[in-house]
Protein backbone atom coordinates (compact mmCIF):
# COMPACT_ATOMS: atom_id res chain seq x y z
CA UNK A 1 0.00 0.00 0.00
CA UNK A 2 1.28 3.47 -0.93
CA UNK A 3 0.45 6.65 1.01
CA UNK A 4 -1.19 9.70 -0.56
CA UNK A 5 1.83 11.80 0.37
CA UNK A 6 4.14 9.44 -1.53
CA UNK A 7 1.88 9.61 -4.60
CA UNK A 8 1.91 13.40 -4.59
CA UNK A 9 5.65 13.40 -4.04
CA UNK A 10 6.07 11.24 -7.13
CA UNK A 11 3.70 13.44 -9.19
CA UNK A 12 5.61 16.59 -8.30
CA UNK A 13 8.93 14.86 -8.99
CA UNK A 14 7.63 13.94 -12.47
CA UNK A 15 6.52 17.58 -12.92
CA UNK A 16 10.02 18.75 -12.02
CA UNK A 17 11.41 16.38 -14.69
CA UNK A 18 9.09 17.99 -17.29
CA UNK A 19 6.17 15.58 -17.17
CA UNK A 20 2.48 16.52 -17.27
CA UNK A 21 1.06 14.09 -14.75
CA UNK A 22 0.26 16.95 -12.34
CA UNK A 23 -2.36 18.30 -14.79
CA UNK A 24 -4.70 15.45 -13.84
CA UNK A 25 -4.83 16.34 -10.13
CA UNK A 26 -8.10 17.50 -8.61
CA UNK A 27 -6.67 20.69 -7.12
CA UNK A 28 -3.70 22.77 -8.15
CA UNK A 29 -0.66 23.04 -5.96
CA UNK A 30 -0.59 25.98 -3.58
CA UNK A 31 2.45 28.20 -3.82
CA UNK A 32 3.47 30.21 -0.82
CA UNK A 33 6.46 32.16 0.36
CA UNK A 34 8.38 30.03 2.79
CA UNK A 35 9.94 31.49 5.88
CA UNK A 36 13.68 31.39 5.58
CA UNK A 37 14.55 31.13 9.25
CA UNK A 38 12.96 30.57 12.62
CA UNK A 39 12.99 34.22 13.70
CA UNK A 40 11.10 35.51 10.70
CA UNK A 41 9.99 39.14 11.14
CA UNK A 42 6.53 38.78 9.62
CA UNK A 43 4.01 40.76 11.66
CA UNK A 44 6.62 42.63 13.69
CA UNK A 45 6.51 46.41 14.10
CA UNK A 46 9.69 48.04 12.71
CA UNK A 47 11.61 50.31 15.11
CA UNK A 48 9.30 49.44 17.97
CA UNK A 49 9.83 51.04 21.36
CA UNK A 50 9.64 49.16 24.64
CA UNK A 51 6.63 50.01 26.79
CA UNK A 52 8.80 51.38 29.60
CA UNK A 53 10.49 53.79 27.16
CA UNK A 54 7.29 55.47 25.95
CA UNK A 55 7.22 59.27 25.68
CA UNK A 56 5.40 61.27 28.36
CA UNK A 57 2.55 62.21 26.03
CA UNK A 58 1.71 58.53 25.52
CA UNK A 59 1.70 57.92 29.26
CA UNK A 60 -0.70 60.87 29.64
CA UNK A 61 -3.06 59.15 27.14
CA UNK A 62 -3.68 62.46 25.41
CA UNK A 63 -3.30 61.12 21.88
CA UNK A 64 -5.51 58.59 20.11
CA UNK A 65 -6.59 57.46 16.65
CA UNK A 66 -5.03 59.07 13.60
CA UNK A 67 -2.87 61.58 15.52
CA UNK A 68 -5.89 63.36 17.04
CA UNK A 69 -5.30 64.45 20.62
CA UNK A 70 -7.30 65.93 23.48
CA UNK A 71 -5.83 67.23 26.72
CA UNK A 72 -7.88 65.48 29.39
CA UNK A 73 -5.47 65.83 32.29
CA UNK A 74 -3.43 69.04 32.12
CA UNK A 75 -1.15 67.99 34.99
CA UNK A 76 0.00 64.92 33.06
CA UNK A 77 0.46 66.85 29.77
CA UNK A 78 4.14 67.85 29.49
CA UNK A 79 3.59 70.93 27.27
CA UNK A 80 1.69 74.19 27.80
CA UNK A 81 -2.01 74.12 27.09
CA UNK A 82 -5.46 74.15 28.63
CA UNK A 83 -7.79 71.44 29.85
CA UNK A 84 -10.02 70.35 26.94
CA UNK A 85 -7.91 71.72 24.09
CA UNK A 86 -7.67 69.41 21.10
CA UNK A 87 -5.78 69.13 17.83
CA UNK A 88 -4.47 67.04 14.98
CA UNK A 89 -1.15 66.66 13.17
CA UNK A 90 -0.55 64.99 9.83
CA UNK A 91 2.28 62.81 8.59
CA UNK A 92 3.77 65.57 6.37
CA UNK A 93 3.73 68.21 9.09
CA UNK A 94 0.45 70.19 9.07
CA UNK A 95 -0.80 70.81 12.59
CA UNK A 96 -3.64 72.60 14.30
CA UNK A 97 -4.77 72.98 17.90
CA UNK A 98 -7.97 74.53 19.21
CA UNK A 99 -7.93 75.86 22.75
CA UNK A 100 -11.48 76.85 23.81
CA UNK A 101 -10.35 78.22 27.19
CA UNK A 102 -7.93 80.73 25.61
CA UNK A 103 -10.32 81.28 22.63
CA UNK A 104 -7.46 80.46 20.27
CA UNK A 105 -6.75 78.41 17.15
CA UNK A 106 -3.15 77.55 16.23
CA UNK A 107 -2.27 76.41 12.70
CA UNK A 108 1.18 75.32 11.57
CA UNK A 109 1.45 74.57 7.84
CA UNK A 110 4.59 72.65 6.89
CA UNK A 111 5.36 69.97 4.36
CA UNK A 112 8.30 67.94 5.59
CA UNK A 113 8.08 64.17 5.60
CA UNK A 114 9.69 62.53 8.61
CA UNK A 115 9.75 65.66 10.77
CA UNK A 116 10.07 65.25 14.49
CA UNK A 117 7.34 66.19 16.95
CA UNK A 118 9.71 68.68 18.58
CA UNK A 119 8.85 71.29 15.91
CA UNK A 120 5.20 71.08 16.86
CA UNK A 121 6.08 71.32 20.54
CA UNK A 122 8.36 74.32 19.93
CA UNK A 123 5.54 76.02 18.00
CA UNK A 124 3.10 75.41 20.87
CA UNK A 125 5.59 76.72 23.43
CA UNK A 126 6.19 79.93 21.45
CA UNK A 127 2.47 80.60 20.96
CA UNK A 128 1.58 80.05 24.62
CA UNK A 129 4.58 82.09 25.81
CA UNK A 130 3.53 84.96 23.54
CA UNK A 131 0.02 84.89 25.01
CA UNK A 132 1.21 84.68 28.61
CA UNK A 133 3.63 87.61 28.07
CA UNK A 134 0.77 89.93 26.99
Amino acid sequence: MVSVGRIYHYIYWVQFQGGGLYKHLRATRRWRKKRLHRKHQRGQIPNRVRIDQRPEIVVAKARFGFTFNVIKNIEAYPFPGSQGSYGWFGSWGPYFRIDPKQDMIMILMTQMKGWHYSRREIFENHVYNAILDL
